[in-house]
């Protein structure tokens, strides 16, 4: 399991708030809104918003292992905060069964939703997959990670890199999807460990789905999963990326990924997996994205090595900068890998930003910047952020400037045309479908959604408050480093469009856009 360079993702900024300024608008918050959350900040977590009665609930996991839950009852009302402690920290994106009805906020079947924990790079906490009572914050079932890893790197000599483990069940980094796999009307749970495992779990139990699961990766899995049914035989297949070491095909070398393709059963598919020369921390996304009428899938790579596999940074060889695109049989998409400016742990959203029924690929990097791709390979355009007082990556010069947050994509204004929001340093900032900046000191109206820690996380739209109007919602921190929920109204009626609304797209986090 890696630990080098995951401190380098950014956790050490999260006490460096943004200094005062004038001259910049701040975009006034939902009333209520923010709300102080426990005494460690939101890290990874993206905020799930589900509806149940006549209450949203919205549920965010914090640093120290804390699952909060804000009850809201229509607009106006003080929200009502709820907390339940399981192993921190929790980075895992909370998430549900796809819902049945969805009038700009998902509605949660039977009460519940599922999440990991125990996503210490120490391994000084144990780590799980759970399905949660909504009501009670209570595990309905659990099931722990795997002791593959005592939290300490190793660099020489292939028996150092056998599994070396500490009695703590090893964590889950990534969100757990929620799938129907095989179309019987049961829902499946599919994730990823850094116990170098990948899991398909029944939903109801959580016993494992089949004989052929879990699957041996060889190392540890960040990447999120995206499903669904590609060949179009009735059942899902699943796309998730891993780290690549303590393996003779490559020489016990650090270096690598792998993009795995796997069906129901746990077999992998023809052509699958495919190898990278450098981990895949981001999660893939899947969709028809040249309209042929047959998926693809994209992923960015990761920030984790040096050439010779010992560095933090993303240069030389292996750097990480690419967004890979394949064929459902594993080859390279003409033009794909696309080559970016910087490393690319942000995962991908696929929306049709133009309306020509082919699917851009947004996703940000650590030059910081966020890019929209063609479905060629080719880059449309891409936009350096900038913040209320004109900085930016290239002013910044340390990794307060990288993007590593994933991007969503909705109608916030309701004129009918896309915007991409995406977390960048202590901002939600928000661009047009064409790249155009919205917020910050080079926008027209110099409108900043501020927060007072760096934020790593995505962004969720949905309507909150049941007021009909979308809502921009996320968590992160706040000035003496506790945990905060940050909320900005829109314009938009809460039937606007919302093709990828939150992190991994939907309440599932499935990663997958169906064909229409």
């Amino acid at each position: 399991m890696r630990t080098a360079g995951r401190l380098a993702l950014g956790l050490c900024l999260s006490l460096v708030w943004p200094a005062l300024a004038a001259a910049w608008n701040p975009k006034p918050a939902v009333p209520g809104f923010p709300l102080n959350l426990g005494r460690q900040p939101v890290e990874y977590s993206s905020v799930l918003p589900l509806k149940a009665g006549q209450w949203t609930y919205l549920l965010v996991g914090d640093k120290s292992g804390s699952l909060w839950r804000v009850a809201l009852r229509g607009p106006g009302q003080r929200p009502l905060v709820r907390s339940a402690s399981f192993s921190g920290p929790i980075s895992s994106s909370p998430s549900a069964a796809p819902a049945l009805r969805d009038s700009g906020v998902p509605e949660a079947r039977a009460g519940t939703f599922f999440l990991g924990d125990g996503a210490d790079i120490r391994n000084w906490n144990p780590g799980s997959a759970l399905k949660v009572d909504l009501f009670g914050l209570t595990p309905l079932w659990r099931q722990w990670g795997r002791d593959i890893s005592d939290g300490v790197e190793r660099w020489t000599g292939a028996q150092d890199l056998q599994p070396q483990g500490n009695g703590v069940a090893d964590g889950v980094f990534d969100s757990l999807v929620i799938a129907d796999l095989d179309n019987d009307g049961n829902f499946e749970v599919v994730f990823g460990g850094w116990d170098h495992h990948i899991y398909a779990r029944r939903a109801g139990d959580g016993a494992l789905y089949g004989s052929g699961w879990p699957i041996d990766t060889l190392d540890s899995v960040w990447s999120t999963p995206a499903v669904g049914d590609v060949d179009g035989d009735g059942f899902k297949e699943i796309f998730i990326g891993s780290d690549l070491s303590r393996s003779d095909e490559h020489a016990w070398s650090f270096n690598g990924g792998r993009m795995w393709g796997l069906d129901r059963r746990g077999d992998t598919l023809p052509g699958w997996p495919r190898r990278s020369d450098q981990t895949f921390y981001s999660s893939p996304a899947v969709g028809d994205i040249n309209n042929d009428g047959r998926y693809e899938i994209v992923c960015g790579t990761g920030t984790c090595w040096h050439t010779d596999g010992r560095g933090a940074e993303a240069t030389g060889p292996f750097n990480g900068r690419h967004v890979f695109g394949w064929r459902l049989d594993g080859a390279a998409l003409p033009g794909w890998p696309v080559d970016l400016g910087g490393a690319v742990f942000s995962s991908p959203a696929l929306a049709d930003l133009d309306g020509d029924r082919r699917l851009e690929t947004i996703v940000g990097a650590t030059d910081g910047r966020v890019y929209c791709l063609n479905a060629d390979g080719s880059i449309r355009w891409r936009t350096l952020l900038v913040d209320r007082d004109g900085r930016s990556c290239e002013t910044l010069r340390d990794r307060r400037g990288w993007v590593l947050g994933s991007p969503v994509v909705a109608d916030i204004d309701g004129d009918g045309d896309l915007e991409i929001l995406v977390c960048w340093s202590f901002e939600v900032v928000i661009l047009d479908h064409r790249g155009r900046l919205l917020t910050g000191a080079n926008s027209a109206e110099r409108t900043v959604y501020l927060t007072f820690q760096s934020l790593f996380s995505s962004p969720s739209v949905a309507d909150i408050n049941g007021d009909n109007l979308l809502e921009i919602v996320v968590a992160g921190g706040r000035r003496d480093g506790g945990g905060a929920l940050y909320a900005w109204p829109t314009t938009a009626p809460a039937t606007s469009a919302r093709p990828w609304w939150t992190f991994h797209r939907d309440e599932a986090r499935t990663g997958f856009v169906p064909r229409d």
